[in-house]
Order: structure tokens, then sequence, then C-alpha cells
């Protein structure tokens, strides 16, 4: 007989006064994320048991009362210790909100890199609970809050750096990440190819290079297959159109599914929601069923 485990529950929370922003709050999950990115910036509080997430092939350990930081455009992953259940919140910052009223204030450039994605600081993440919780509830002060939380975890521990500043430890910048979302928009549109082949052999056949060359070096760069890299770019457009109230079945066209069960697996995989879910919510939970 099966055991049912305990509902897995997250809430979506995209505030009115802060547009900017959307925070994930997931509890007792053990579920895996496939390698993907963000084009936000990501800030994580780990609330209960842990997490190990890769940045570019490297794997950083994440545990209760820990601060994670990944830059936009980061591959990562995401998978539960030891097959135990986590709990955290996870923030998407508006890149160029974050450039701008984070890294500038600051006096690093709007293309910049974390150089310490795990942080371990007790009051710190004490205060940084208590700027998403009012970021979350459309308080007035919130900006003010994170703004001065940001401040003194740099501070105390330089988690961030101009990209090209020399020792910064940055294995994909934002700027590369940029470069990319723009050759891929022109890509796509290129006519002749088939649609699950198009953008990567249009960006081979511009550098040069056979697709299967072009396909290793842009994983080596990038740190995800060029497939993978476009499925994440439409995604998050897709995500993008849901917040803004189009439907399953515009959002899935304007990303470039043409099939909305293929769009729904690749949400799934990447996100570990349906984008009903996702669309309607803001918040639901369900549950996961392991044999005895």
């Amino acid at each position: 007989m099966p055991t049912r485990l305990p509902a897995i529950q997250q809430t979506f929370t995209l505030p009115d006064k802060y547009p900017y922003l959307e925070v994930r709050t997931t509890l007792q999950s053990t579920l895996p994320y496939a390698e993907h990115f963000h084009a936000a910036f990501s800030f994580g509080l780990i609330l209960e048991g842990g997490t190990c997430f890769t940045l570019m092939g490297q794997p950083h350990e994440a545990l209760k009362g820990d601060m994670a930081l990944i830059a936009p455009g980061l591959p990562h992953s995401c998978n539960p210790l030891q097959g135990q259940a986590r709990s955290y919140h996870m923030a998407y910052f508006d890149a160029a909100w974050f450039a701008q009223h984070i890294c500038r204030p600051l006096g690093i450039a709007g293309e910049y890199a974390v150089t310490k994605p795990v942080v371990r600081d007790a009051a710190l993440f004490q205060q940084g609970l208590a700027a998403l919780e009012a970021f979350c509830k459309g308080e007035d002060e919130a900006e003010r809050l994170f703004m001065d939380f940001f401040a003194l975890l740099q501070k105390k521990h330089g988690c961030l750096a101009d990209a090209q500043q020399p020792g910064s430890k940055a294995e994909f910048s934002i700027v590369a990440a940029s470069r990319l979302l723009d050759t891929h928009d022109e890509a796509a549109d290129e006519p002749g190819l088939s649609d699950s082949h198009a953008p990567v052999t249009s960006l081979a056949r511009r550098a040069g290079l056979r697709r299967e060359s072009f396909s290793r070096a842009f994983r080596r760069t990038a740190g995800l297959p060029p497939k993978a890299w476009l499925h994440c770019l439409r995604l998050e457009k897709a995500r993008a159109l849901l917040r803004q109230g189009k439907s399953i079945a515009e959002a899935a066209l304007a990303a470039g599914y043409a099939d909305q069960s293929h769009f729904h697996r690749m949400f799934v995989k990447f996100y570990c929601v349906t984008p009903g879910c996702y669309q309607r919510g803001r918040s639901h939970s369900y549950n996961t069923r392991k044999k005895k």
C-alpha cells in the first residue's frame, strides 16, 4: 500500500506595491529542480532542512538559517540533502531594479558577480526574513529594510563584486547572459530550419561551427546545453505572461510552445509546479506518494 507523505505547500507572492518582486515559499519539499536559470536576482532563506545547489558545476550546501544568493542568468540546480524535506523562501528581484537600487548605492557596477553564494549569519538572517515579510505584506518600509539589510550583508560578507573586477570569481556574468539572450531573439526568427533545432543550428552557423561543437562550447561557457538554455528563456517569458494574466494557451504559444502538453512538462521539470497552479495562485499544495 502506498504511504501518503505530508503535503508539500507552495505559495507565490507578487506584491502589488512592489511589481519587481516575486517570492516563492516552499514548505516540506523533497522535489529536485532541473538545472535552470532565472533572469532575476535570486535571494533565498532556508527555513528548515537543507539544500544542495550547483552553480556552474560547483556544489554548495545551504542549511537551516543560511542565506543563498544567485546572480541573474547563472544556471543552477537545487536538490534536497539526503532526500530530506526542506522549507525555504526564495525571492526573485528584477535584475534592473536590483542593479539600480542595491548595487549602485554600494558602488558596484550593474554587471556584477556573486562572490559568496551561501552566507551564515543568524542576525542578518532574521533581518532578511523581516524584510521579505514586509515586502509580502506590502508594507511601506519594505524597500528600506531590504536596502539596509543588503548594505550590512555586503559590508560584513562582501557577497557582490564587479563582474570584471580581478578575482571576482565570476564564471558567467550577467553581461554574457544578456548577449546570449539578444542573439537568441534574432536567431529564433531565422527561416528554413525545423522548430526544435532552429535557434541552436542558426547560432552554430553564425559561429562557424558544427552544431555538436557549438553545443559543447556553449555548455562550457554558459553552464547549460543550448537546448536547455532556450527552454529556460521560453519558460521565463511564459512565467511573466502568466503573471500578467494571460491564459496558459496564450503564454505557451507566445513562448514558442505550439504543444501545450510539452509546455506543461517543461514547466514542471524546471519549476516543480504546474502552469495552472502557478497561474492560479500564488498558493497551492499537493501530496507525493512512495511505496512501502
